[in-house]
């Protein structure tokens, strides 16, 4: 028996009827569980009634890869629109790799997807909702490179396999450290690199906080002289004028 996004089970709840379902499963059965993080419910969970538990992480030394690198940008909620059509327009190559965008709900996905698909942007999305059919379409256009842009929600997103992804952009900020870190991780697997930006407004910073925390790492205002390692974020302000002319263009594809 297999239980995969074990973690987002046990959020969901769940431990009950899992036990319920391995009571009624022969004892001579073997058990995975796998999880891109590991709260200590799963750990416990794991070791549980099982005959030699084994467990395996791939996250012992480092909660984030070496090779992903990370670029907080500290926007007002109504620049967002603006802050991530320059990011694609002038930042992300998006005519050579591949880009997650995360939306908190369906209904900004489906906004932001008839936003860039406005400017030419070859773009997709997959929410909880969307039947199987169209959600495996969907990867399959992302993987062949028929769309560069996927707009997704967390839900969504479980169990999606993207092995050449270059970028993750967080157009909402994630409530929970583990979260970002399974949505960041997605991007620099198997030795390649890859960039995680991420749209912080004034009532996401204690959620930035937070990370900075859970991944120990300093959290360093963006300067001239900044420079940024592996324990160390860079938070900057994007300049106003990368904005203002989105934002204008914005107005009038809306009115």
């Amino acid at each position: 028996v297999v239980f995969d996004e074990a973690d987002r089970l046990f959020e969901m709840g769940f431990a009950e009827q899992l036990q319920e379902l391995l009571a009624l499963m022969p004892s001579s059965r073997q058990t995975a569980l796998f999880s891109a993080t590991l709260p200590k419910s799963l750990v416990e969970f794991a070791t549980a009634g099982l005959s030699n538990p084994l467990l395996i992480r791939l996250d012992a030394d480092t909660k984030l890869s070496e090779d992903l690198k990370n670029v907080f940008l500290s926007v007002q909620t109504e620049s967002k629109d603006s802050m991530l059509l320059y990011l694609l327009k002038n930042v992300v190559n998006t005519l050579e790799q591949l880009t997650i965008v995360f939306a908190a709900t369906k209904y900004h996905v489906e906004y932001l997807q008839e936003l860039l698909k406005s400017y030419g942007f070859k773009v997709g999305y997959i929410y909880g909702s969307l039947d199987q059919e169209a959600r495996e379409q969907a990867i399959i256009n992302f993987r062949n490179g028929v769309w560069s842009i996927l707009i997704v929600t967390d839900v969504a997103s479980r169990g999606i396999d993207i092995p050449l992804l270059d970028n993750v952009i967080n157009y909402d900020f994630p409530c929970k450290p583990k979260l970002f870190v399974h949505r960041v991780g997605r991007a620099a697997r198997a030795g390649r690199s890859g960039t995680a930006y991420s749209l912080v407004a004034p009532d996401e910073l204690p959620y930035l906080i937070d990370l900075q925390l859970f991944l120990g790492h300093k959290l360093i205002l963006a300067s001239n002289n900044s420079s940024i390692s592996q324990t160390s974020s860079l938070l900057g302000t994007p300049m106003q004028e990368w904005m203002d002319e989105e934002e204008e263009t914005i107005r009038q594809k809306i009115s």
